[in-house]
């Protein structure tokens, strides 16, 4: 699993770097984009792939506890409830 979820990371990397590039040149500057469950492998896959490309990522967490490993790539740091309301 954990050799997958690298793959995974690596493609998804060398995309976004792609992506984010594409943003810069024709949008002349760098957009950021929210990720929501950014604590979990997924999200935080995709998180560190987007910082690790320079681009901006605001990180939607339920759980404030979980932001210290996306404070420290340096996420910008929100939390949400997104449940229905009752």
């Amino acid at each position: 699993m954990a050799l997958m979820i690298s793959h995974i990371d690596k493609w998804l990397g060398a995309m976004l770097a792609g992506f984010s590039q594409f943003l810069a040149i024709t949008t002349g500057r760098w957009s950021m984009f929210a990720i929501v469950g950014a604590a979990g492998n997924v999200g935080y896959s995709t998180s560190s792939a987007l910082r690790r490309a320079g681009v901006p990522v605001r990180a939607i967490l339920r759980d404030r506890t979980k932001a210290a490993r996306l404070s420290d790539i340096g996420c910008e740091i929100a939390t949400a409830d997104l449940a229905p309301l009752k």
